[in-house]
């Protein structure tokens, strides 16, 4: 054993002595760190992060894997190659010429046979980053699909068409993890022996010209084409761009820093034949630069009067005009108080659209009164989108004589929940397409306009400029809602819409004002669809009435903001409050003169909607008095004690470092932000008592995405858990119960509520029966 140890050490000190060379050793790391580019790396990691543990992501495999989409999946893989060989051929050609550039100051051919194996080794590394995070990801979709069968199995829910084939969505990806095992492998095996890196680089910047091109050209092929390739291959075309702009930045750095550093002494250097010149330069200098400083300090400001003028100039419709008069279009003489319902539904993504949208949809499929009782509807992010489309949707059923009729004087009460219709139905289909491939697409294009002025980078200054129009990735989300509302289209289309003649989803992309035209003839709800304000962080909402005489002086109709209200359509304005930084640019309002309001997602100023239906519940309770009775239906997973008996653990143990200094700002600003919304629900909760309905949207049971794209199964999950009337049991069997069904089960007797409230009672001088 000593012997062995002994001939190790020897063979350990002539493997360095051989690695040496006869360099000195600062010489020798010096070599050895350059067998690393760190851009490439850094890169694959950042993707691997993204491929793992992004939810969205694993959104995107469940969805692909269910279906099963084996040419989407197969071309997907391809993509994440291609980009996987991007890093690969960076990291190989960056490296090489580190290599030739040291080879003369040493000219050992073995040591850089051993410096070659360990360039190989590190691009082989970066290549498989972005697999290994697949890999993760596919671990976390199996383990969502295991806690998807403990949800269905331990409370004895109905089977969804996805629900019902769990064992084989198990299987699935598992075989799904070998397929992306086997491309991996492969691919790194071929580009070990490839030798066309250079050609492989030049190759990936040309798709990533093309894909960054074409979205600005031609934005519905590219809506088209994007939803046809799928949200893999697009996110992998998307890390393509990436790579290949931090490339092209990082070159045009390297080769342009000299000239920066090189300025200064080359002015100096021409002033040789003048000395005094030259030290009078040096002084005037840093004189040049404070008296600039100073200048931009204490320059005059714009006049900011005009601007709050214009801001709080009072324009809106008056609220107590337009619920009277709603309310005297359904309430029957003698009929006792009439339930009101007010809707606050929370944001976040597509899960929030798909939540909202399935709880709307199926109260007014089995409740044909419902929405002849729900005033109105205050909405954010999301949940803004999935109410403009369950609004749409019932336009479009009314219009075309397929909803089923709720008169004013015979309401037909609720029916059985357990077969979904028509609108359950549509708005599944809906929020199931792929939404969040264009919108990807679109990213890097916007990216590059931004970096020129305003004036010029506006889609409408473009459009004006080029023979084609020019969408932003807000126009191309809308356009995908709008597609598929087209598609989901029941009857096929053609028919008269609402509000005129055309296509059915005139509602959709119709102006907002006229989504509630008139108070007295519509059975659709308003909408409040909130965002907040920029510069102030107060809530403004698109809003038919009003908001500003009762918003406590923080909330605001856009009627109520500004001397022209922006008058965008139905699925613009929803698209404006989803409007999250980095996937969604900001809505800008101009007021002339160059002066202009900025608005951004409501979720920042209350991601649960609540607070602006809360203000509204107790103006509508004001002036409806004995004649209504009111209720507020929160969806919403916001609902979380506030008092000393329930503070939540900030954490196991202390932590202190430069990093948590770092990055605690941005997480408290986070927390905050939720914060806010939790509060606005519990204030309401305690304010309210059973005059509040919650409906419980909590992600803790099972993890639900919030970016664009929405599998069956979650899908699936979502509508089990908003829960169905005849699902509501004895307390003993929801505390015996697993989370999800207990949440299942409470929504179940909220929805109890919901109806019991709808049944038919003395109307007039007739007694109804339920049913």
């Amino acid at each position: 054993m000593g012997l062995s140890t002994i001939t190790r050490g020897r063979r350990l000190r002539l493997h360095l002595r051989r690695a040496r060379a006869g360099m000195p050793w600062n010489r020798v790391f010096r070599y050895l760190s350059d067998t690393a580019y760190i851009t490439p790396i850094l890169i694959g990691l950042a993707s691997a992060w993204l491929f793992a543990f992004v939810p969205q992501m694993q959104e995107i495999y469940l969805a692909l894997i269910e279906r099963p989409d084996i040419a989407r999946g197969v071309g997907g893989l391809l993509a994440v190659a291609l980009f996987a060989a991007l890093l690969y051929a960076w990291n190989h050609v960056e490296v090489t010429r580190r290599i030739d550039r040291i080879y003369p100051e040493h000219a050992d051919i073995h040591f850089d046979r051993r410096i070659f194996r360990l360039r190989d080794i590190y691009c082989a590394v970066a290549a498989s980053l972005p697999f290994v995070g697949i890999l993760l990801g596919l671990a976390q979709v199996y383990r969502h699909v295991l806690d998807a069968e403990s949800l269905r199995d331990s409370g004895g829910l109905p089977q969804g068409h996805a629900l019902g084939t769990l064992s084989d969505l198990l299987d699935m990806v598992i075989a799904s993890g070998a397929v992306t095992a086997f491309v991996w492998g492969a691919l790194i095996v071929l580009l070990l022996r490839s030798g066309r890196h250079a050609v492989l680089v030049w190759f990936c910047a040309l798709v990533a010209l093309v894909f960054a091109i074409v979205p600005v050209a031609a934005p519905d092929w590219t809506l088209g084409a994007t939803r046809f390739a799928g949200p893999l291959v697009t996110t992998a075309l998307v890390l393509i761009e990436i790579a290949v702009l931090v490339r092209v930045v990082v070159i045009g750095l390297t080769s342009f820093l000299w000239l920066i550093r090189a300025l200064p002494s080359w002015a100096l250097l021409s002033t040789g034949r003048f000395p005094g010149l030259r030290y009078a330069v040096v002084a005037a200098l840093p004189l040049i630069a404070f008296v600039f400083l100073v200048r931009g300090i204490i320059a005059d400001r714009p006049d900011t009067q005009p601007l709050r003028a214009a801001a709080l100039e009072h324009a809106g419709a008056d609220l107590e005009t337009s619920f009277k008069t709603w309310l005297h279009q359904r309430k029957p003489e003698g009929g006792g108080r009439y339930p009101v319902f007010i809707v606050a539904a929370q944001g976040g993504g597509i899960y929030a659209a798909s939540s909202a949208g399935a709880f709307l949809a199926a109260m007014q499929d089995h409740c044909p009164a419902f929405a002849r009782h729900v005033f109105a509807i205050s909405a954010v992010s999301g949940g803004a989108v999935g109410a403009s489309l369950f609004t749409a949707a019932f336009a479009d059923s009314k219009a075309s004589g397929r909803a089923p009729k709720a008169a004013v004087d015979v309401e037909p009460g609720c029916g059985s929940f357990v077969e979904p219709r028509e609108l359950t139905k549509r708005l599944r289909t809906i929020t199931e397409d792929d939404h969040i491939s264009p919108v990807l697409a679109f990213l890097m294009p916007d990216f590059m306009r931004g970096l020129f002025p305003a004036s010029l980078s506006a889609p409408e200054a473009l459009s004006e400029a080029l023979p084609f129009g020019v969408v932003g990735r807000d126009a191309i989300l809308e356009r995908s809602f709008v597609e598929s509302f087209r598609r989901s289209d029941p009857s096929g289309g053609g028919k008269p819409a609402l509000h005129g003649t055309g296509s059915r989803d005139v509602i959709l992309t119709a102006p907002y004002s006229q989504s509630w035209p008139d108070a007295a003839n519509t059975d659709l709800p308003a909408l409040l669809l909130n965002a907040t304000w920029v510069e102030t962080g107060y809530r403004v909402a698109f809003s038919p009435f009003d908001l500003q005489s009762f918003g406590g002086g923080t909330l605001y109709s856009f009627r109520d903001v500004g001397t022209k209200a922006p008058d965008p359509s139905l699925i613009g304005a929803a698209v404006i409050s989803a409007r999250f930084p980095v996937l969604m640019p900001p809505f800008v309002s101009e007021l002339g003169g160059g002066q202009r309001l900025t608005f951004v997602d409501g979720g920042y100023a209350d991601a649960s909607a609540t607070a602006t239906a809360f203000q509204l519940y107790e103006e509508v309770k004001r002036i409806g008095g004995d004649d209504v009775d009111v209720y507020l239906i929160a969806l919403t997973d916001k609902l979380k004690a506030l008092n000393a008996t329930d503070v939540e653990p900030a954490g196991l143990e202390p932590v202190r470092s430069w990093i948590y200094d770092t990055i605690s700002p941005l997480t408290t600003l986070l927390s905050v932000r939720d914060l806010q919304s939790r509060r606005a629900v519990t204030e309401a909760s305690k304010a309210l008592g059973d005059r509040m309905i919650v409906v419980q949207l909590d992600q803790r049971a099972f993890p639900l995405p919030l970016g664009w794209k929405l599998s069956e199964l979650s899908s699936d999950i979502i509508r089990l858990t908003i829960g169905d009337p005849a699902g509501c049991t004895e307390p003993e069997a929801v505390k015996a119960s697993d989370e999800g069904v207990r949440m299942a089960i409470r929504n179940s007797c909220e929805l109890k509520r919901i109806t019991a409230l709808l049944t038919p009672k003395l109307v007039g001088s007739w007694q109804l029966s339920p049913g």
